[in-house]
């Protein structure tokens, strides 16, 4: 008979076990694909250098802000305008965090030098222990 053993680590009863964002982070922090990962408020929680260098943005200096519309502007595809905050709610990053579901599409967005660019961007819930949605992961490509 053949066993496996398995070491286990206890956590002091003062020690919070880590939150279900807390390892999306350090993945996304790292990642040399564009992603970003958002909290329940879609404020952002961390991004990878990649998107820091898309939108012209120090990574430092796009934690806690909102992806939208602070970092990027999401326009119309047919008239280059802002889209309207109802819409704004069916892009992927923020569909994933209201409604749960994995989500895809592209987005027309505009940069802070006002540049203009098209993403494909695919966003899936992050859940607590709990099931409930504590934040989305992005993963984008431009198109």
């Amino acid at each position: 008979m053949r066993y496996l053993i398995v070491p286990l680590q206890a956590l002091d009863a003062g020690t919070p076990a880590p939150g279900p964002l807390a390892a999306w982070a350090a993945a996304i922090a790292s990642a040399t694909d564009l992603c970003v990962l958002l909290d329940a408020r879609a404020a952002l929680v961390a991004a990878s250098g990649g998107f820091a260098q898309l939108v012209g943005v120090p990574v430092a200096e796009l934690t806690g802000r909102p992806l939208f519309p602070e970092i990027l502007q999401v326009l119309d595809f047919s008239d280059g305008a802002l889209i309207s905050s109802a819409d704004l709610g069916r892009t992927p990053p923020l569909l994933a965090l209201s409604a749960g579901v994995l989500a895809r599409s592209l987005l027309r967005v505009r940069r802070a030098d006002r540049s203009c660019l098209t993403l494909d961007a695919v966003s899936t819930p992050v859940a607590g222990a709990d099931g409930i949605v504590a934040g989305s992961v992005t993963f984008l490509r431009t198109v």
